[in-house]
């Protein structure tokens, strides 16, 4: 039975199709995961579910969070870039509440708290309560 425990909680390292779809991911994210899938060799069963099947890997995910952090992509540097987004405005000057609605719900969505404050509201989000939690203001 010992035995058996370590195979299960050793690492193993990522497969050769996971580091294909992880590379095909990388270099053409206009791509369909399925397309990407297919073309890493996976079979259409599991290209059709993609999401569940192989990008939730943790081979996958540790590709991939591997080629994020050599980017330089930092949370420091995410959380920054949400933010210029909810201040977005066009070059004339004026609002651009639809970037701000859309960055917002992003913010929610990664946060947590759009799910949390949906099913405590019935899907009415408190965001003006939200924003000043998450940003103090």
């Amino acid at each position: 039975m010992e035995d058996g425990l370590k195979k299960r909680t050793r690492k193993q390292p990522p497969t050769q199709r996971q580091k294909e779809y992880a590379a095909g991911r990388i270099a053409s994210p206009r791509k369909t995961k399925k397309d990407v899938a297919l073309e890493a060799g996976y079979p259409e069963s599991m290209a059709a579910h993609a999401t569940t099947h192989i990008e939730n890997s943790k081979g996958v995910q540790e590709i991939l969070q591997s080629a994020i952090t050599k980017a330089g992509i930092t949370d420091e540097f995410i959380a920054k870039r949400m933010k210029e987004g909810c201040d977005a405005v066009y070059k004339s000057g004026d609002t651009d509440f639809k970037e701000r609605r859309e960055m917002i719900d992003l913010v929610l969505e990664t946060t947590g708290k759009k799910a949390a404050q949906q099913h405590e509201h019935s899907g009415k989000v408190g965001l003006y309560q939200i924003l000043e939690e998450s940003f103090g203001e």
